[in-house]
Formats: C-alpha cells, structure tokens, sequence
C-alpha cells in the first residue's frame, strides 16, 4: 500500500493547487484499494495470477494490484482537491515561489 503514497506526495511537490483534503483522501484510497484487492484475493475472487500461495490478491485484468491503488489515489486525489478549497496563497508563494533574500531571512 505504500505505493499508493507516491501520488500525494507528487501532488504536493508539483501541484500548486494541491491541498490536506485531496492528498490525505488520495493516500486512504489507494491503500484501501490494495488492502480490497489482497482481501478478496485470499477469499478467492478472481483468477490464478500471481504466486501460488494463500494468500494471492486479485488482479483485475490481470493488472497488479499496486497499478490499481495508484490510479484510484490519482482519481480521487484530483477530483477531491478540485472540489475543496485552494491553500492559501501565501504559504502557496512560500513553498514553489523563489524569495529575494531579503524577504527569505524576515
């Protein structure tokens, strides 16, 4: 599930718009995703893909289920963090905007 977190966190460091509501949204879908995919896995939804164990996720078209959790993060992230309010533009200015030096020692 921790595949899922690469998508927020790209999100925050590349997205001006970006915000709590839509990354944090974006981490509990993805992991919820794969966590979905191995319980069904092991309850034996789907196919044989994977290594022959007990304890095989489910691979929707026969696509892993890593694959699957990052596309639900990316969906979700995006739709929920255009839909909730925008940071402030001030901290937005800190973070991706360069500061003169007099204004980055204040």
């Amino acid at each position: 599930a921790g595949w899922t977190f690469c998508i927020p966190s790209f999100m925050l460091a590349c997205w001006r718009r970006a915000n709590i509501a839509g990354t944090m949204s974006a981490m509990g879908t993805g992991a919820a995703t794969i966590i979905g995919l191995y319980i069904a896995g092991f309850m034996k939804v789907g196919g044989n893909v994977g290594a022959v164990t007990s304890f095989r996720p489910f691979y929707p078209l026969n696509l892993d289920p890593v694959i699957w959790g990052m596309a639900a993060s990316f969906v979700v992230g995006v739709t929920v963090t255009l839909v909730t309010a925008p940071p402030e533009e001030s901290l937005v200015s800190k973070l991706f905007d360069a500061q003169s030096e007099n204004t980055a020692t204040a």
